[in-house]
C-alpha cells in the first residue's frame, strides 16, 4: 500500500486535505467524496474517513438518523457543495502557484462548467476557506416563484 501513497500527488493529497477540513467543520459530504476517491482510485483509508464512517453507520443503526440523506445530506446538497469545493479548490491552487495577488476569479470562474462569475468563485474560495482570513459571504437565496 504504501506504493499506492507514494504515487498520490501533491494535488491528490491536498484534495484529500480539504475534505479533511470540510468534514471537520461540519460537511459530512466531503466523508463520502474522500470515501469514493480512495476506493476509485485504491488509495489507503485516512482515519478520519473510517472514523467517520462508522460513526455514520452507528447512527443509522441506533436510529438517531432514518436514511442515508439524514446523515450526509441531499444528493443534490452534496453535488452543490462539490462544485463550490472544485472552484475553492483551483482559487487556492492559483494562490500557491502565483501568490494572492496574482489569482484571476474570472479566469477560473469561466473556466468551470457551469461557468460561474469570478465574484462567485471568490465567495466559494472564502466560505470554503474561513481560515484564509476574509469573511464568507453568504451565498445568495433564490427567488420564490410567485404563481
Amino acid at each position: 500500500m504504501s506504493c499506492k501513497i507514494d504515487a498520490m500527488r501533491e494535488s491528490d493529497r491536498v484534495l484529500i486535505e480539504v475534505w479533511r477540513i470540510g468534514y471537520t467543520g461540519g460537511d459530512r459530504s466531503c466523508l463520502l467524496d474522500a470515501l469514493e476517491r480512495c476506493f476509485a482510485e485504491q488509495w489507503p483509508i485516512p482515519p478520519w474517513v473510517r472514523e467517520g464512517l462508522v460513526a455514520a453507520i452507528k447512527q443509522v443503526n441506533v436510529g438517531k438518523a432514518s436514511n442515508w440523506d439524514q446523515v450526509f445530506g441531499s444528493a443534490k446538497a452534496r453535488k452543490t457543495k462539490r462544485f463550490r469545493a472544485m472552484i475553492a479548490f483551483q482559487v487556492a491552487k492559483a494562490i500557491k502557484d502565483y501568490g494572492p495577488e496574482g489569482v484571476d476569479f474570472d479566469a477560473i470562474g469561466s473556466a468551470t462548467r457551469p461557468p460561474v462569475s469570478g465574484s462567485r468563485a471568490k465567495q466559494f474560495y472564502y466560505a470554503h476557506y474561513p481560515e484564509s482570513g476574509r469573511r464568507a459571504i453568504r451565498p445568495r437565496r433564490q427567488a420564490k416563484k410567485t404563481r
